[in-house]
């Protein structure tokens, strides 16, 4: 559990999530202790987040890229998402450029190494909404992906 990167607190539930650098994703009932533990990914997880009252879904993103979501209740891999395409150009100004994504799920199947890293910079942070995750990148970007 050594090298925790981001943590997550769910009030409904009274659940509490944990990425490391590790790739490994961890939830905590603060009532029961350890509910599960999973491997989410190959490499580090940066940030971790659900929808406000929502307690099915979490969303995660970490340096591969990849944006998943995991059942809340057990830590399955519902899917995961890549950049799909710009649906509008980005704005720009001196703090840096919006620009805003269609996401496409990956089959489980997909070897994640397989896809240009072009389509997958690093997921520093994000942030969830109904139907768009927002997440900031290295490069100084926040990306607006939105899903149908």
């Amino acid at each position: 559990m050594a090298g925790i990167k981001t943590l997550c607190f769910n009030p409904c539930s009274h659940q509490v999530f944990a990425g490391t650098a590790t790739g490994y994703g961890f939830c905590w009932d603060l009532r029961m202790g350890l509910l599960w533990k999973t491997r989410v990914s190959q490499n580090s997880v940066y940030s971790m987040q659900h929808q406000r009252n929502d307690a099915s879904t979490l969303a995660v993103g970490g340096i591969d890229g990849v944006l998943r979501l995991l059942n809340q209740n057990t830590g399955e891999v519902i899917s995961r998402c890549i950049l799909d395409g710009y649906l509008s150009p980005s704005s720009q100004n001196t703090l840096g450029a919006t620009q805003r994504t269609r996401g496409r799920r990956l089959s489980e199947d997909t070897a994640i190494d397989s896809i240009l890293r072009s389509c997958r910079p690093p997921i520093t942070c994000l942030a969830v909404g109904m139907k768009k995750v927002i997440t900031t990148h290295n490069s100084k970007y926040i990306r607006i992906w939105k899903f149908d």
